[in-house]
């Protein structure tokens, strides 16, 4: 389980350098709601479902979570290539270290 999350806060951390505080604090506040929330409605869920329709049900919502992702990475990474351009610009506002 500590391995999981070092592995998640070095993904985060490797993603949002410049912001790699205020990424990790959502990461941990995410972390903590899934913690509150889940004990709430699995025992209810697992009882009326049994475990392999329940554990059906997270996986597909974790699908439908994460498709949002993948789906709207392709025009934010587009959006980021132009701000970098107009930055071009402007040689003295230094927001990242270039790859």
């Amino acid at each position: 389980m500590i391995l999981n999350f070092q592995v998640i806060q070095v993904y985060v951390i490797d993603c949002f350098s410049v912001y790699a505080a205020s990424a990790l604090a959502a990461v941990s506040c995410l972390r903590a709601l899934a913690g509150f929330g889940f004990p709430l409605f699995a025992p209810v869920m697992y009882e009326k479902l049994g475990y392999g329709k329940g554990d059906t049900v997270l996986a597909c919502a974790a699908i439908v979570l994460g498709c949002p992702a993948y789906v709207f990475s392709k025009p934010v990474k587009s959006q980021v290539a132009e701000f970098r351009s107009q930055l071009q610009a402007f040689p003295f506002l230094v927001l990242w270290e270039e790859d």
